[in-house]
Parts: structure tokens; sequence; C-alpha cells
């Protein structure tokens, strides 16, 4: 239920004195998200900001292990509210008072002014995840709860409700810079408190904020997942925006993998040409926590949207996005060694590879990457001697299964363009081929007696 107290009806206040004591929690990450968690020692240090009728007071806290929850700040307060009646000094976001993350603060004012806004900022080192975690522990004596925004005074994240029980903005993304903290409180209280801490992780695998626009899109590398958070929708809350480019027409595999939340509301993504011209949309509901599509594009720079469409979703909703060209996805071929036999054996499978490693099968690694898409490389099979053949010439493939051996269809595609090539050997005695990318080896082989049979096919 949305709250009664809306900012317009706050009012003016003040805050004292602010003093800080070093502590570093890890930021924890949701699952559609890598974690990256940064650490420091427990010794305290502390810097006091310019006298005001409110204290600040710096918490000391444990240090804790990264988990799947956003992490808590709880500062255990013994700071005492100031007397006198001098005006508060950060009421502006040009007078922020500055604070540090990973270090939990107690803000208490008892000033009598109306309907202020307290403001703080913090400097973010390096791209990472923060998570503004509060709590107001007097129900009936408390500030409005914070809004995140960046040096530009852009919203990044809020509670569209004001709801007081939550205790999180959630998990966003930053690039490195300035941001701002802002607290309100009920126009009519003298008094309140708030507890605040900043959890920060340097990762450079998060969206960066502020990404509302086109114009400031994401840019994402295909192939590599991006994490990302979003609350609301995209008149209340947000919509965060991507751009990916691609050199020439090939397939694409859009895919997004979302938080489940209960909620009949839903996920919108829309993809836009350069000229933001609409491509295509997708649309799925909160219970459902993956979409994916594949589809053919020209050349050029294209445009992802994303909104979750719910009215104040506190804490963000996580998700991540891929984009990936199919021709230049590689495909991990891996090779297994039969040491009564002496047969080698090469699959795209891990279940196949793992059922011949559990029947005592060597696993020798990956000897080679296929694509997701490209020229089809066919696959035989020999009853008799327990051969498997491998090649892209559909007249051999063709050939040896009317001499009898079994056609096993296409083991994988691979991309006639990729830079690495793969070469052919072959057993006279044996009947055995085998594959390297390795020329010395290639060339060993032969001198052992093996045929070089030349270049095979290429490897990304």
């Amino acid at each position: 239920m949305k709250s009664r107290h809306t900012l317009h009806r706050w009012g003016k206040l003040g805050i004292a004195a602010l003093a800080v004591a070093s502590m570093i929690v890890p930021v924890s990450f949701a699952s559609a998200a890598e974690t990256g968690t940064t650490q420091s020692s427990s010794q305290q240090e502390s810097a006091s900001a310019p006298a005001q009728s409110a204290q600040v007071q710096s918490q000391s806290a444990q240090s804790q292990p990264a988990q799947s929850a956003p992490a808590s700040g709880q500062a255990e307060s013994s700071a005492q509210t100031s007397g006198g009646a001098s005006a508060a000094t950060n009421l502006s976001k040009a007078s922020a008072a500055a604070v540090a993350v990973n270090r939990s603060y107690t803000i208490r004012r008892n000033d009598g002014q109306h309907q202020p806004d307290y403001w703080y900022k913090f400097s973010v080192p390096r791209q990472g995840v923060v998570n503004v975690t509060y709590s107001f522990p007097n129900t009936n004596n408390r500030f409005s709860t914070p809004v995140l925004l960046d040096s530009a005074g852009r919203v990044i994240a809020r509670d569209a409700y004001d709801n007081m029980s939550k205790t999180s903005l959630g998990n966003q993304g930053l690039a490195p810079g300035t941001y701002y903290v802002k607290f309100g409180t009920l126009y009519w209280m003298t008094s309140a408190t708030a507890n605040l801490r900043i959890n920060y992780s340097q990762n450079s695998t998060w969206e960066t904020e502020w990404n509302n626009s086109h114009s400031v899109a994401d840019a994402l590398t295909l192939g590599r997942t991006t994490n990302a958070s979003a609350w609301a929708d995209a008149k209340t809350g947000e919509q965060d925006w991507y751009r990916f480019t691609i050199s020439k027409a090939t397939k694409v595999e859009l895919k997004f993998r979302t938080a489940r939340y209960g909620s009949i509301d839903h996920w919108t993504v829309r993809l836009y040409r350069s000229n933001l011209a609409q491509v295509k949309s997708y649309q799925w509901q909160f219970a459902q926590t993956s979409k994916s599509d594949t589809l053919n594009l020209g050349a050029g720079t294209y445009y992802l949207q994303l909104t979750a469409d719910v009215y104040g979703a506190i804490p963000p909703l996580n998700y991540n996005v891929t984009v990936s060209d199919l021709a230049v996805t590689k495909v991990p071929v891996y090779r297994v060694y039969n040491r009564r036999s002496g047969l080698h054996h090469y699959t795209t499978s891990a279940a196949e590879k793992n059922m011949l490693v559990g029947k005592g099968w060597r696993y020798e690694g990956v000897s080679f990457n296929a694509a997701r898409i490209g020229s089809p490389v066919y696959r035989e099979y020999n009853r008799r001697t327990g051969n498997h053949n491998w090649t892209m010439n559909a007249a051999e493939h063709n050939m040896l299964v009317r001499l009898g051996w079994k056609n096993e269809n296409t083991a994988w595609t691979v991309n006639p363009n990729a830079g690495t090539k793969v070469y052919r050997l072959y057993n006279r005695n044996s009947g055995e081929h085998v594959y390297t990318t390795s020329y010395g080896e290639y060339v060993a082989v032969q001198r052992a007696g093996w045929r070089g049979e030349g270049i095979a096919w290429k490897s990304l």
C-alpha cells in the first residue's frame, strides 16, 4: 500500500556532526548475476564533518561472506543528538555530506526545522555494484526511504511506494564516479533516526547506470553476459537500454534470464534498429525465468530496451542479458581415448563424453571449437572396427554410408572463416582418423607413419 506521506509534505530540518568508522562488508549478488567482493581490515578510522544540528556516526560491523540476499547495514548507535539550534548544512546536493562505502552510519536530527532533504555523497572508484541499505529504528520518528541519484541528479533507484518495511534499494551497477543518497523527513517531526550503509563491490559484469535512454545505452559485448536490475516500469521507474553492433549479416541469439517474482506482471523487451525502428518485441511473465530468440540481422547497430512492468518493485528485479553472434559462438569439441583399442572419439555432447569416461575412456580435454551455426561436419560409424569418421565432404560421407558405415548425421557445424586450422591424419593399420590444431603434432605423427590428409576444417 502506498505511503500517505509524500515528498512535498516533508519539512525543513537540520543535521549535526559526521564521524566515520571503517568496516567493509562484501556486497552480495542475486542468482542471474556473477559475484565479486572486496574486503578491508576492521581497523577503525574516524573523520568528522562540519558541525550540524544532528549527528551522523559511523558504526562498526562484523565482516561477512557474500550471500544471495542483499547485504543489510546494521548500526548499533551510541550517538547523541547534539544541542543548539544551528541549521543543517547538507540540505542540498551541492552541500552533500561525504560518506564512505562499506561503512554503517546512524543519522539523527533534532532541530525543529521543517521539510528538509538531507544529502550525502559517495565515490565509486571502479565499475561495480552498489546496494544502499537502510533502516528506521523508531517507526514513529522516521525519515523517508532514500533515493539514489547520479552526479547529474538523475534517479537511479528509489522506493516508489515509500514503503517503510523495505530495507534496501537493491543491487545497482554503477560506473566510476560520484553518487548521491537523499533522505527526507516527515514534515511534523522534530526528531528522526535512520541507519544507512552503502555496500559496494567491484564487478565488471554489470550494467552501468544511468542507462535509461538510447543515447546513453550500455554497450554489450557479443557473447558476454551482462547482469543488471530493473525497478518499476518505464513511466514510474526506469527502462534499461543496451546497444550492440554486428559487422556483417548473421544469425543472432538474444537470451534473457530473469529472477522469479510472484506477480502476474511481466517483462518487456523491444529490439530497435539504429534509427529506432522497432524490429521485434518480447514479453513474458515474472513467473517465467528465461526468454530467448534467434533471428537473422543485417550489419549495423541495434538497441535493446528492457522494462519490468510493475509499479514499485523493490528491491529491484535482477536479470541478465546475452547477445551472441552464432557464427562466432564457440562450441567445445571434447576428445576421449580408449586405452584398449587405441581409438579416439570426438563429441560436442558433454553427456556422451561423461558416459564414455564412466566406461573407462580417458578424457583428453577440448580438442577444438565448433560454431553454433555454419557448415556441417558429418559423422559415420563402422560397426565392424568401431571406428568413427568425421568429414565436411558430403561426397565422402555418402560414399562411406553406401559402403555400410552407419550415418550418424551432423556431428557439429564449423565456421569456414575461423582462424585456427584443424588437421586430419589417417592410420593405415587401424583405419582411425585423428584431428589436431597443432601443426607440429601433425608433422610429427606423419613421421610416425600416419598419413597427413590436410586441413579438415577450421576452429574458432
